[in-house]
């Protein structure tokens, strides 16, 4: 059986360290067409605090498995980040970058 693997980069650090212990899901949604892509993640927070991404911050995702590898999966915007207490949790959604903001970069 293979073991799911992934990568986050927020505006371009990777944030490992801090999302591999705290993981609840991970949900990338990737619509046919010109519909936008998604992401969903959800994580438990608490001491120390994780740093909660903006709205508008670039995440990138890769995916794949342990034995194989992973692959870039998508660049998103963060469009709403949620933060829970009692228990301590953030949700952060995310849109598809679009190709617009790639040439806003240029």
């Amino acid at each position: 059986m293979k073991t799911p693997a992934f990568e986050i980069k927020v505006n371009g650090q990777a944030v490992a360290s801090i999302v591999n212990e705290r993981l609840i899901s991970l949900t990338v949604t990737d619509k046919e067409g010109g519909g936008s892509d998604s992401i969903d993640v959800d994580l438990n927070d608490g001491n120390p605090f994780a740093a909660i991404p903006k709205k508008g911050d670039k995440i990138e995702v890769s995916l794949g498995y342990a034995e194989t590898g992973i692959l870039p999966f998508g660049s998103y915007t963060v469009d709403d980040p949620e933060i829970r207490c009692l228990p301590y949790g953030m949700s952060i959604r995310g849109r598809g970058a679009s190709i617009r903001d790639k040439f806003k970069q240029s």
